[in-house]
């Protein structure tokens, strides 16, 4: 099956709503029908020959090359295929995932993966705030899939996620993992203040110290079965990331929290030998 290429012919002036990127409109579309898929241009609506050069039909694999990072909700509640982006992208990307992967060799804005249930998101730049976080008044994030962020990421990343797999290699701002409800969260260079709060469930794994909050309480320093199996995880998804030398055969200081709320929460921190 051959992929559709979508090539930006301009950097568009005002925010695009892009949700009808999503591999489900493009598995079984002719090359015309393509062109004239509708995208949210500000307060109007233009075809998406407009704003791409269109090349290839009919597949579940799309190429979007170009700076979009004006474009959100591309890749919103996609449930199969794969989208690449060779370039910057906006808010809300895989926003609501189901199934399938999303692979961007740029920076993302804020909401990545927000409230995703499945599938693979994986950023080589940094992305902005609110990762695989839960949308306000929602009462749970990210339910399942991954994200993997080879860059930087900024606050709130985690916030209320309930399932799934978030690794973020560079520095994470602050608030990381705040109001879990259970997944993992690894933080392979550290993040600002406020890591776990108020979590309730979940693990929260650091490869650099963190500040720990006073409602957290240190349990024992141990080599955790949960670190072995987050490294054959990373093996089973095919990622080339070297999170640091060392990290799945060592130590680990293990914190319970937070106690202003059920205080089930996990945190360790590496403890390098």
């Amino acid at each position: 099956m051959n992929n559709v290429v979508l090539t930006l012919k301009r950097e568009p002036e005002v925010p695009v709503d892009a949700d009808a990127l999503v591999p489900e409109n493009f598995v079984e579309a002719p090359h015309n029908q393509i062109c004239f898929l509708k995208l949210a241009y500000g307060n109007e609506l233009v075809n998406l020959g407009d704003l791409f050069e269109v090349q290839g039909e009919k597949s579940d694999t799309i190429i979007l090359n170009g700076n979009l990072q004006k474009f959100k909700n591309i890749g919103n509640g996609m449930s199969l295929g794969q989208i690449s982006i060779y370039g910057n992208a906006g808010m809300h990307l895989g926003a609501g995932m189901k199934a399938g992967v999303i692979e961007v060799n740029g920076q993302v804005g804020d909401w990545l993966g927000a409230q995703m249930t499945g599938g693979t998101i994986i950023v080589m730049g940094s992305c902005g705030n609110m990762a695989g976080a839960a949308y306000c008044g929602e009462q749970a994030g990210m339910n399942g899939g991954s994200i993997i962020v080879y860059g930087r990421a900024g606050s709130n990343v985690g916030e209320r996620m309930r399932r799934g797999l978030v690794i973020i290699k560079g520095e994470a701002g602050d608030f990381a993992g705040c109001m879990m409800l259970g997944g993992t969260l690894v933080l392979a260079g550290g993040c600002g203040y406020g890591v776990g709060a108020q979590m309730s469930r979940g693990s929260i794994i650091s490869l650099e110290e963190v500040e720990i909050l006073p409602t957290f309480h240190y349990c024992c320093t141990y080599e955790p079965v949960l670190i072995n199996l987050l490294a054959n995880s990373i093996s089973r998804l095919g990622l080339n990331i070297n999170l640091a030398e060392g990290w799945a055969a060592d130590n680990y200081r293990r914190y319970m929290g937070d106690i202003t709320e059920l205080g089930k929460g996990e945190l360790l921190v590496w403890e390098r030998s």
